[in-house]
This record gives structure tokens, sequence and C-alpha cells, in this order.
């Protein structure tokens, strides 16, 4: 569209050390992030937190799976 200007916006599926340090990056350059955590109270300030599985939002340009091979998470599906 001519004269819309797109925001990058990634979803974390998982926050830990990858996921952080990728947005420490990424909060810099102006992304809009979200992401998945067992504890939503404990996410950064600067993006938004969800429980998994996060809800549908059409916003989401990228997508990190980082989740860790934990037991008790559900798996993604294979694609």
């Amino acid at each position: 569209m001519i004269g819309t200007a797109i925001t990058s916006h990634i979803l974390f599926l998982g926050f830990g050390y990858t996921a952080r340090a990728l947005a420490r990056e990424m909060s810099q350059r102006g992304w809009q992030m979200s992401a998945t955590f067992r504890d939503p109270a404990q996410a950064p300030s600067n993006l938004t937190a969800h429980s998994y599985p996060p809800p549908a939002d059409a916003s989401v340009t990228h997508i990190l799976c980082s989740l860790p091979p934990a037991a008790g998470l559900p798996k993604l599906p294979d694609y």
C-alpha cells in the first residue's frame, strides 16, 4: 500500500537467553515485541507478555520459537 508504514512485530515463543539477547537489539531498532512466559508477571516492560499459547494477533510479522525442550510444555506442530 502506498503511504502505509508496516511496523515490524515479533512474537517470541519462549523468552530465554537467546530471545532476551535478540530482544535487546530489536528494541533499539523500534520493533514491537510480544513473548510467551510461564509467569507473564515477570516480563520486561518493553514487550507484551502472554501465557502459552498466545492469542492470535494479526499484527505479528515475525515469530521466533525459543522454547526449551522441557517436559510439560505442549509440542508445536511440525510443518
